[in-house]
């Protein structure tokens, strides 16, 4: 970090995204080096190891089922010192057999078109097994997922330092999910409250923590394979310079709209501050974790037992040589050398793939085995007809009260079709909008639930009554002064009007004479609800 730092002086600090055990990682290089500054994105990361919840995250009980450090040891001494690392992924697929026997491989048969590609990416980084030496694993093993020693500020690097959080000076952003079976939401946050005696705190010591809860997202579709995910990765790094901008405390960072199109989409980011009291409900309690304290001494015991008893033996009957052999022939690595160019026995295959695809024809509509494919492409087109979902219930319900509100509705509504207008948006946009929702009153009032409750009743007044949500916006501003504030607010959004596209500037005039006012002129350069509260709050 301190090299890269050096090659480019005149940049920011850079920013470390750490993925699973690669998050609690980069926390540790933080912790010990507090100055290296850029923040740090910690992805899924098992933090507090003994947190989850009873019965739905069965990971967390494995070092005591089956019996704490000793188990890693002796792998690595079957591995002349070298853990392999095919064994934390046979770990994970047995998590879920039937997903990882079948129901990729269906998927891929079902669409292969839109499949392949991902497929073979994603199995060429999940098949891409490392190696740990013995005393990084005994390390992983003894100091974070047994004995939880990094939240109780005792886990060392070296005898005598101990590793404190606390010394840590760069933002830190952790994105979980509830949908993650390997590392649950309590174990990526509740290392907060184990650290912290509370969020003032946080605020003595000047940190900035922000967390991201998803709902569903899966732990390797958090840095892997979701849209969604990726999507909020985004919109975190974009927004790097505004987190390191916030004042000191602990945050929820929220994505509550969308803006544009295609590749040039964009969201709405809002940070709202939260307590510790808000980490805790993400859970159900934590009593149950004491009984891994028993654990962990029970691995104490276990781990002294081997290292008298047994380790010796094994380490005098294993060479290099047997190891290497014993890697390769773990059975992940047999099952994707039996289908390699290795093989020559189905050396043929690479000919016979490629006739194929200069052959393949889609499957008659009525093939059973393409049954389960078809239903559901079938509800997919029947979804995408726009007289279907018009007939939804919560689009007649938006369309039945597209005249009721006022200045909050009317500018959300207005900001949202001039993003229709447009091929793209612009970052400056983004982050004026962002402004307007968040900051400006009489937007910044509103709660999150009830911002985002309008902004999606909006969307579907406007995607589904396109022109009656325009010719319906006096309804919404009866009052002259509130029609001429709405209008210099989008303007302001969308910016200089030499900047906007036609269709954009198009619009702004059409809604300002439907409204009763004169053609627009003149740029907006100044924030239209900023003039106002400065008029009433006098400067400092």
């Amino acid at each position: 970090m301190r090299e890269v730092m050096r090659r480019h002086p005149g940049s920011p600090n850079p920013a470390v995204a750490g993925n699973c055990q690669g998050g609690w990682a980069t926390l540790l290089m933080a912790a010990t080096t507090p100055d290296l500054r850029g923040p740090i994105v910690l992805n899924g990361s098992p933090v507090a190891a003994w947190s989850g919840e009873v019965g739905r995250n069965p990971m967390r009980y494995n070092g005591g089922i089956l019996g704490g450090t000793w188990q890693p040891l002796l792998w690595s001494d079957l591995g002349h010192g070298k853990f392999d690392g095919a064994h934390l992924v046979m770990n994970f697929e047995m998590l879920n057999p039937s997903r990882n026997y079948f129901k990729k491989y269906y998927d891929v048969f079902a669409e292969p078109e839109r499949a392949r590609e991902r497929f073979i990416e994603f199995e060429r980084w999940w098949g891409g097994f490392f190696l740990l030496n013995a005393e990084e694993i005994r390390w992983i093993v003894e100091e974070i997922f047994v004995g939880n020693h990094l939240v109780k500020n005792l886990a060392q690097l070296e005898r005598g330092r101990s590793v404190d959080i606390k010394r840590i000076q760069a933002p830190i952003v952790v994105f979980t999910s509830h949908g993650d079976n390997i590392t649950p939401p309590q174990q990526a946050l509740n290392w907060i409250v184990d650290t912290y005696a509370d969020v003032q705190e946080i605020q003595i010591r000047g940190q900035r923590i922000i967390y991201m809860v998803h709902h569903d997202v899966g732990h390797l579709g958090i840095f892997v394979s979701s849209k969604i995910a990726k999507k909020e990765h985004t919109e975190v790094s974009s927004t790097m310079k505004i987190i390191e901008a916030l004042a000191p405390g602990l945050y929820e960072m929220k994505i509550d709209a969308v803006e544009g199109h295609g590749q040039d989409r964009h969201y709405l980011v809002s940070f709202a501050e939260r307590t510790f009291d808000d980490i805790r409900a993400l859970g159900e309690g934590r009593k149950d974790e004491a009984a891994f304290a028993a654990v962990a001494r029970a691995s104490e015991l276990h781990t002294e037992l081997y290292e008298v008893f047994a380790r010796p033996f094994v380490k005098a009957m294993v060479t290099e040589p047997v190891a290497v052999a014993a890697r390769q022939m773990h059975p992940l690595r047999m099952q994707r050398a039996a289908f390699s160019s290795r093989n020559p026995a189905i050396a043929s295959l690479a000919s016979a793939a490629g006739a194929v695809m200069e052959k393949r024809r889609p499957v008659a509509p009525g093939n059973s085995f393409a049954h389960d494919f078809g239903r559901r492409n079938a509800v997919r087109r029947m979804l995408k007809r726009p007289e279907e979902l018009a007939a939804l219930p919560e689009v007649q319900s938006a369309l039945r009260h597209m005249r009721r509100g006022g200045i909050v509705e009317a500018v959300i509504r207005m900001m949202i079709l001039m993003a229709d207008s447009r091929a793209d948006i612009r970052r400056d946009r983004l982050e004026r909008s962002v402004r307007v929702l968040n900051r400006d009153e009489p937007f910044a009032r509103l709660s999150m639930d009830e911002r985002a409750r309008i902004i999606h009743e909006q969307i579907l007044v406007a995607t589904f009554a396109h022109e009656a949500a325009i010719e319906t916006l006096p309804d919404l501003l009866p009052a002259a002064e509130d029609r001429e504030l709405a209008v210099r607010i989008v303007q302001f959004v969308a910016g200089p009007i030499e900047e906007m596209a036609p269709r954009t500037l198009a619009l702004i005039q059409r809604v300002r004479a439907l409204l009763g006012l004169p053609p627009a002129t003149e740029d907006v350069l100044q924030d239209p609800l900023l003039e106002v509260e400065e008029s009433v709050v006098p400067a400092q």
